[in-house]
């Protein structure tokens, strides 16, 4: 895990010392690498990297790494590094180091462009072909690592985060309003799209081709999550693979020379990845961290204690106080390269707060709740159908009975999860997600922007990517609302703010259930082996039944992993002083009715409507927007 930066000049370098440039670029991924900071230059092409040091803790895997006439700064692990390399040699490749860096640059130069098609892992990289003068980047299918772009007629420039291309100023960067309006919908920008306008993402699952002597940029997918529909298979079949596939996962994602803790909630995907990890490895203690958070409808602790006892894991307890939540909640307001509201990327940040300085790599159950369906929505879209048959009169009348009651302002209380799913009647499938799971309902988003635009242009804005899923008619819906959550909310929302919390403190994360075959896996899985009306990660549950004393697990409601942000905006405290400052400063307003949101404020603040998920929405946002000095 690391932090790679590129400066590219196409014509002849500048006056001034592109050095410093990606010096600077290089500084502000500290963080992402403190162990080395790494340079490589040839005539017009700068490369960067920062070293998390995780695999060959030698220099011999320091980074950038040359090896002939190829040139690789990379960000992430190679979990099949170990086959990889044997592969290789077979081939008459020759190792001079014991990790992974080596190995990609030499799969590079074997496999070419087709390359990633071999490697199970995370990552982002830039390999630069200097014989051929160019360059190829890659991100893996899953989009765990970022990887941010730029590209005009002078200059390319790519990074691990978007602040560090903006810093440069080789550019005047602007906001662009259409990602703008995809974050206040959902809380994440959507990819290709970043905050600023021609700052690209590159796209989970693609690689690109940038040919210096032409300036073309060619983008190609090399991976598709397409679900199999022809399967009958048993569910003890499924069982059985989902067992073998999942202990390999494991094994693969347990490959260090660091120590290593797994990041215990007593969650299904936790105490899944803890008890394969128990079960492969019965000669080694392993280490569990757990957050106790004072609020008891977001604390866990208890049964992760009775989980690591299950397993006689060495277990670690931090107690967090709102404090504790406040200065992670500051920091990231300061330090975030790209907003995302979702709350989970504070609460990570806590553990991550923990781990740090005692272990390097983290295990994280990012993807189980997409692959296998573990979410809410999952199991209450079959009653959508039923909402949508309602006559509007009902409707209304429900309406009018919530709004009699107080709203609930702890975690998922009833009145308002009935708010947000009544939000989804008569919509089109495509649009319900977002009622359900995103940030600002889309006429408060026209309400909050100072800007005259329709309902439709917001729509097209937002919708595109789902419209695009749910018009195919060979699957079923479920597996629809899969896709979307494969493709947005896993990478854009899960997979990021897993990336910028643990990063933020020099810590590798990972996930083994987005694995390779893992992923594949869940394509062959039916419907029905994933998820019922009454609960979700069916497959996962079975597995789990192979362990002993593991009841009280399944019988547990599921919780996220999450702060009481709304309860914050009930108080005066540090976080509703700073709100109410940055109304009254109004630093952007060509772009925002800041009287609207001081309204939304007052209706949380009196206990009348939730809009807590709004307002932190809000805030990060016009927060970042200042800080970056961008502007439309």
């Amino acid at each position: 895990m690391c932090g790679i930066n590129g400066l590219i000049f196409f014509d002849k370098i500048p006056a001034f010392d592109p050095f410093k440039i990606i010096k600077k670029m290089n500084d502000s991924l500290a963080h992402r690498g403190p162990d080395y900071n790494g340079f490589w230059n040839k005539n017009n092409v700068f490369l960067g990297h920062r070293r998390l040091s995780i695999i060959d803790l030698s220099e011999k895997s320091n980074q950038p790494m040359q090896i002939d006439n190829h040139v690789l700064t990379f960000n992430g692990e190679i979990y099949n590094y170990i086959e990889l390399r044997l592969f290789l040699q077979k081939k008459g490749f020759e190792f001079k180091s014991s990790g992974d860096t080596e190995v990609l640059i030499n799969a590079y130069k074997f496999f070419g462009s087709d390359v990633c098609k071999h490697l199970n892992g995370m990552f982002s990289f830039a390999i630069f072909d200097i014989k051929k003068n160019k360059i190829f980047f890659a991100r893996d299918p899953s989009g765990q690592k970022p990887l941010y772009f730029f590209k005009n007629e002078k200059v390319f420039l790519f990074s691990s985060e978007l602040k560090s291309i903006i810093q440069t100023n080789l550019d005047n960067f602007k906001l662009d309003e259409k990602a703008m309006n995809q974050y206040l919908a959902y809380g994440h920008t959507i990819s290709p799209n970043s905050m600023i306008k021609n700052l690209k993402k590159l796209e989970p699952g693609c690689y690109l081709e940038l040919e210096l002597n032409k300036k073309s940029l060619k983008k190609k997918r090399f991976f598709n999550f397409k679900f199999d529909i022809k399967t009958n298979k048993s569910l003890n079949y499924f069982n059985d693979k989902f067992s073998q596939i999942f202990a390999n996962s494991i094994k693969r994602h347990f490959r260090s020379d660091v120590p290593s803790a797994v990041y215990l909630s007593s969650g299904i995907d936790s105490t899944s990845i803890l008890s394969e990890l128990s079960n492969n490895f019965k000669k080694q203690r392993i280490n569990t961290i757990t957050a106790k958070f004072e609020e008891s409808d977001y604390d866990e602790s208890i049964y992760a204690k009775k989980v690591s006892d299950i397993f006689g894991t060495n277990h670690t307890e931090f107690k967090i106080s709102k404090n504790d939540i406040f200065e992670s909640i500051f920091k990231i307001l300061d330090q975030i390269d790209e907003p995302i509201s979702d709350l989970g990327l504070i609460a990570i940040h806590q553990v991550a707060k923990c781990a740090k300085g005692n272990y390097k790599v983290v295990f994280s159950g990012d993807g189980g709740d997409e692959l296998f369906f573990g979410y809410e929505p999952f199991m209450k879209y079959p009653f959508t159908y039923v909402l949508d048959f309602l006559p509007p009169f009902i409707i209304k009348k429900i309406h009018y009975f919530l709004s009699k009651i107080d709203d609930d302002f702890g975690y998922l209380g009833l009145r308002y999860k009935i708010r947000l799913f009544l939000n989804s009647y008569k919509n089109k499938n495509y649009k319900k997600n977002q009622s359900w799971s995103g940030s600002f309902e889309l006429q408060n988003i026209i309400n909050l922007i100072n800007k005259d635009i329709s309902m439709k242009s917001i729509e097209d804005e937002i919708f595109s990517k789902t419209k695009k899923i749910f018009d195919n008619t060979e699957i079923s819906d479920l597996k629809k609302l899969g896709l979307e959550y494969y493709n947005l909310f896993l990478p854009e929302i899960i997979c990021s703010h897993t990336d910028k919390a643990n990063m933020m403190e020099s810590i590798e994360a990972r996930s083994p259930f987005l694995d390779n075959e893992m992923i594949n896996l869940s394509m062959e899985i039916p419907d029905k082996y994933k998820v019922n009306i009454f609960r979700g990660k069916i497959i996962m549950r079975e597995n789990l039944k192979k362990f002993k004393n593991l009841d009280f697990i399944f019988n547990k409601k599921k919780k996220g992993y999450t702060i009481p942000m709304s309860k914050y905006f009930l108080k005066k405290n540090d976080l509703t002083d700073f709100f109410l400052d940055t109304l009254s400063n109004k630093n952007n307003p060509n772009l925002f009715n800041y009287d609207f949101v001081r309204k939304l404020f007052k209706l949380h603040y009196e206990k009348k409507t939730n809009y807590g998920k709004e307002l932190w929405n809000f805030l990060m946002l016009d927060n970042w927007l200042t800080n970056n000095k961008i502007t439309i």
